[in-house]
């Protein structure tokens, strides 16, 4: 271990055969035209296309199903979530009949609670946007029902899980390896997992994070040290996947050790041209923080010279077909 407490080295076989049974191998897609409009060779890891149509379904199905194979499972799962971490509960619940108990905010989209509900998982929303009142009623409803909580990023399990896709993208990709890897940066930990597992197969791959105007991670990054107040706050985005200020502690940690410290930072009419040049050229449907990762794209031949073939994780698709609609409107493909 590190003198952080993590592990130096992950058995990432074990995990991706643990996983399995619940998550699919996504698609890695290229595509010439937006190879010119970036100046670089981009490969596209498509999390959009899992089974549950973003990536938090990898922790998840880590965490739930290693405490299954433990026997530490026992009444069912409960865990918060502003959307994808509902719909990955809610499909393990399923997929291995157990209750599922999910507390969501008010802003998480209406396909996405509708998702949840159709999959079988009692919802529960918070009368607010109080990030603490999230962690109560959790607390609260997991001791009262026996329930096991399933953090949305804030452990090991969870983020070695997230770490698979990066896998999955490095032995895809054909030729050199990649030089870089875009990463959306919310709680963290799609960004540690993907840092630990490139770094692992890749050292030299850079990891950088996509961030929306307001998150300010750079800072915390260069000094080592988590600079956000507390309380835990929401940034005034419409990408739900983006809201949460402050990344969570053991990410954080790690992400100090191999995420590089300078973060690309985009506005949300930003990320709605990246929702417009996927489906335009891609033909995907993406939320808004893979929306992110395309827009951010546009900076890297500037702020990092020497890349030349980066990967793109397209973290999720679950859009509502209204902001879709609207995302669509009078698309110009030029930056």
């Amino acid at each position: 271990m590190n003198n952080k407490g993590h592990f130096k080295k992950t058995d990432w076989i074990e995990i991706q055969t643990r996983i399995s049974p619940i998550v699919k191998q996504t698609p890695v897609i290229s595509n010439e035209n937006i190879n010119d409009l970036y100046g670089l060779e981009v490969f596209f890891k498509c999390e959009n296309l899992q089974n549950t149509g973003a990536f938090k379904i990898r922790g998840a199905a880590n965490v739930v199903l290693k405490a299954q194979r433990e026997q530490k499972l026992k009444n069912g799962i409960i865990g918060s979530s502003s959307g994808n971490h509902g719909i990955a509960l809610a499909t393990l619940g399923k997929a291995l009949d157990i209750p599922c108990v999910v507390v969501v905010p008010p802003i998480c989209p209406k396909m996405k609670v509708k998702k949840i509900k159709d999959l079988g998982a009692e919802i529960i929303f918070t009368p607010g946007m109080n990030y603490a009142d999230r962690e109560r009623i959790v607390n609260e409803i997991a001791s009262v029902r026996g329930l096991m909580i399933v953090s949305n990023g804030n452990s090991l399990d969870c983020i070695q899980g997230h770490g698979t896709m990066a896998l999955e993208l490095s032995s895809q990709v054909v030729g050199d390896p990649l030089d870089a890897i875009l990463v959306p940066a919310s709680t963290g930990g799609m960004l540690a997992g993907c840092a630990l597992a490139t770094k692992d197969v890749n050292p030299t791959c850079k990891i950088i994070a996509v961030e929306p105007k307001g998150k300010c991670l750079a800072d915390s990054l260069r000094a080592k040290t988590m600079l956000w107040p507390g309380p835990r706050k929401y940034l005034e985005t419409r990408a739900e996947g983006l809201k949460t200020q402050a990344v969570f502690p053991i990410p954080f940690d790690i992400c100090c050790d191999h995420v590089e410290p300078e973060v690309l930072t985009v506005s949300d009419e930003e990320m709605i041209r990246g929702i417009q040049l996927a489906a335009a050229e891609l033909k995907l449907v993406l939320e808004m923080p893979a929306g992110a990762a395309l827009a951010a794209a546009f900076q890297v031949k500037k702020r990092f010279p020497n890349v030349k073939r980066l990967g793109i994780i397209l973290c999720g698709g679950n859009i509502d077909m209204e902001v879709l609609m609207d995302s669509l409107v009078a698309f110009d493909p030029n930056p």
